[in-house]
């Protein structure tokens, strides 16, 4: 994919910890192609993904231009977070336990984001509904670091879900994208057909011709 000023993120993976994972992808040839090169680059995902309200991102975005250090840090953070995640759940999606290393640094970084989890009431049409509530944050203020609460919360989500279960990850050798799987019976590999799954038929048809032109000569 082409980086642009104003990347579009795919939101596909079916949960956000997932989602955040995307944000590496591969060339054809399984290169890494980065889409977090700056905070800036973090907070517009958090942003596409309703994670953060307009008014948090603009919030965010001058708090790293004023303290660009520290907005280093965050996003030095988030990728170590990002490789965490893979680790966890590409475990997973291979039916073994996540290696106990990864499972305390998860419960560690749990550990430092569920101080600032609430119960709120949840948002309503009805004006007369005034029993629904919901988990969500505190106000972080200009925290740097609050965008990397509601993933670690996500990824403690899944582990506990029961829908763990559907975790994969994509059956292309250049992917390491992790996905859902929700389909009716839970055979889908790739995490595109567009992309992973089309050049995989790609592939196939190629060796298929050439497989051919063997036997015919």
């Amino acid at each position: 994919m082409v980086e642009t000023a104003h990347y579009t993120y795919d939101f596909g993976g079916g949960w956000l910890c997932l989602d955040f994972n995307n944000t590496l992808d591969q060339d054809k040839e399984g290169g890494d192609v980065e889409h977090l090169h700056t905070y800036a680059d973090l907070v517009e995902w958090a942003a596409q993904s309703g994670m953060i309200s307009p008014g948090k991102a603009r919030l965010l975005t001058r708090e790293a231009e004023t303290h660009p250090s520290q907005a280093a840090t965050t996003l030095a953070d988030a990728i170590a977070l990002r490789r965490l995640i893979y680790r966890v759940f590409s475990a997973v999606a291979d039916g073994h336990e996540p290696e106990s290393a990864d499972s305390s640094a998860l419960n560690a970084a749990l550990g430092a984001s569920v101080v600032w989890l609430r119960i709120v009431r949840a948002p309503s049409d009805n004006d007369n509904d005034d029993s629904a509530f919901e988990w969500g944050w505190a106000d972080g203020g200009s925290r740097l670091d609050q965008i990397l609460w509601p993933i670690v919360w996500s990824a403690a989500q899944l582990l506990v879900s029961e829908r763990l279960h559907q975790v994969r990850e994509c059956g292309s050798e250049n992917c390491r994208w992790i996905f859902m799987d929700t389909s009716r019976n839970h055979s889908r590999r790739w995490c595109s057909m567009e992309s992973c799954g089309n050049r995989a038929k790609q592939r196939r048809h190629y060796h298929r011709i050439k497989a051919s032109d063997l036997d015919t000569n």
